[in-house]
C-alpha cells in the first residue's frame, strides 16, 4: 500500500514538472507581450494576470500534453526512478537506524564502567561543596588531594582543576508538572573538557519535594577518554582518604579518652 502511494507521488511529481516543461514555450512565446505589459503598466499585478490569463486558457491542452508525455517516460523510466529513489531512502533509514544502534551501544558502554552511578555521588557529595570547602580551613581537608583548586562559575556551573586538567559541571534544575498536577524535579549535568562536552546524564529526583536525592535516568551524552580514569582515581582517592580520616577521628577519639581516665 505504501509502496503503491509512494510510486503515485513520483509520478504526480513527474507529470507536474512535464507540465512546467510544456507550458514553458507560452510564456517565451509571448515574453515580448509581458514586457510591453510591464512598460506600460510598471505593475506585477497586471502582469501576472495576464500570464495567468495565458495559463488558463492553454491549460487543458498543456494538461493532455503533459499527462501523454509523463505516462510515456513513466513506462520506459518509471520503475529506474522509482527504484533508485527507493534505494536512497532505504540507505538513508539504513545509516539512521545504524547511528541509533551505535549510540545504544555508547550507553551501554557508559553504564557497563558504571559512568552513571559514579557521577551521581562524585557531583552530589563532593563536587559542589569543593568550592567553598576549598576556601574554609575547617573543611578543606574534605576536599581531594587530586583536586587542586575549584570555582563556583555561576548558574549552577562549578570549575576543579583535576590532575592538570580543567573540568567544567553544568547542572540545571527543572520543575515539572505531571498530569495528576504533582510537582516533581527533572534535572541535567553536564561535563565539560577545554569547551567540549564529554557526559551528560539526565536526572530525576527520588527524595521529597526539598530533597537532594538525584538518580540517573538517561545518558544524553558520552565520549570515552582519559578524563575517565581521572574522575575513577579521584573516586578511589576520595574513598581513600575518607577511610584514613575515620581511621585518624576514631584514635584521636580513644587518645582522648585514655588521656581523661588516665589510662595512658
Amino acid at each position: 500500500m505504501d509502496r503503491g502511494i509512494y510510486r503515485l507521488s513520483k509520478f504526480v511529481l513527474l507529470t507536474a514538472i512535464l507540465v512546467m516543461i510544456c507550458a514553458a514555450p507560452v510564456f517565451f512565446f509571448n515574453i515580448q507581450n509581458y514586457m510591453q505589459l510591464w512598460e506600460s503598466k510598471k505593475s506585477i499585478l497586471a502582469t501576472l494576470g495576464f500570464v495567468m490569463s495565458d495559463i488558463y486558457y492553454s491549460d487543458f491542452r498543456l494538461l493532455a500534453v503533459g499527462l501523454l508525455a509523463g505516462i510515456v517516460v513513466y513506462v520506459i523510466f518509471g520503475k529506474k526512478i522509482v527504484r533508485f529513489t527507493y534505494k536512497f531512502k532505504s540507505k538513508a533509514l539504513h545509516q539512521e537506524t545504524d547511528l541509533y544502534r551505535k549510540v545504544e551501544m555508547k550507553k551501554q558502554m557508559a553504564k557497563e564502567m558504571k559512568i552513571p552511578e559514579m557521577f551521581e555521588k562524585l557531583y552530589h557529595t563532593q563536587i559542589r561543596y569543593y568550592p567553598a570547602w576549598i576556601k574554609d580551613n575547617r573543611f578543606r581537608e574534605h576536599v581531594c588531594s587530586l583536586v587542586t583548586d575549584a570555582e563556583d562559575l555561576g548558574d549552577g556551573r562549578i570549575k576543579i582543576r583535576l590532575k592538570e586538567n580543567d573540568y567544567v559541571f553544568a547542572f540545571k534544575k527543572e520543575n515539572i508538572f505531571n498530569q495528576e498536577g504533582k510537582l516533581y524535579l527533572r534535572a541535567k549535568m553536564e561535563l565539560f573538557l577545554n569547551d567540549k562536552k564529554i557526559l551528560g546524564l539526565h536526572m530525576v529526583n527520588t527524595g521529597q519535594m526539598l530533597a537532594t536525592k538525584w538518580r540517573s535516568s538517561d545518558i544524553e551524552a558520552f565520549i570515552e577518554g582519559d578524563w575517565i580514569n581521572d574522575f575513577k582515581q579521584l573516586h578511589q582517592q576520595i574513598e581513600v582518604e575518607a577511610t584514613k580520616r575515620v581511621k585518624e577521628d576514631k584514635k584521636e577519639k580513644l587518645d582522648k579518652i585514655r588521656k581523661d581516665f588516665g589510662l595512658d
